[in-house]
């Protein structure tokens, strides 16, 4: 059997290339290339547009039944995801507050029985008058 040589130099032997299709395939080539960057231009416009849209804007389509994109549905998980989280940092941060507050009325009242403790000798009725009737009113003070 007599060698053929390389599958390229075979190809090049049965089908020689001509002109017409060299153009052609640079010319599909370069039609993938540019389809390729629109796709990509596309779909950065999407993103784009989708990251300018408000969450209003977003939640106004889907009760229309306007069918988001991908980018846009994920975008509004991405809101709601922010939304959460800012709502469970505000809920620490009262929560914190009421807390700081607590311990604050709980040292002035400790404060207070301390002072009116060492006021009355000890006496337990005179401190818890002392305490909880307000001045000028009751027995005569």
């Amino acid at each position: 059997m007599p060698c053929l040589g390389t599958l390229p130099a075979l190809a090049a032997r049965l089908d020689p290339p001509s002109p017409s299709r060299q153009f052609s395939a640079a010319r599909g080539r370069l039609t993938a290339q540019w389809e390729g960057l629109a796709a990509d231009a596309i779909q950065k416009q999407a993103v784009a547009e989708a990251a300018t849209e408000s969450e209003a804007q977003l939640l106004a389509k889907q009760a229309k039944g306007i069918k988001l994109t991908s980018t846009e549905s994920l975008r509004l998980q991405e809101l709601k995801k922010l939304r959460a989280e800012a709502e469970t940092a505000e809920a620490q941060s009262t929560a914190a507050r009421a807390e700081a507050k607590m311990n604050r009325e709980a040292a002035e009242l400790s404060a207070r029985l301390v002072e009116s403790l060492q006021r009355g000798n000890g006496d337990l009725l005179y401190t818890f008058y002392d305490m909880f009737v307000p001045k000028g009113v009751g027995l005569g003070k």
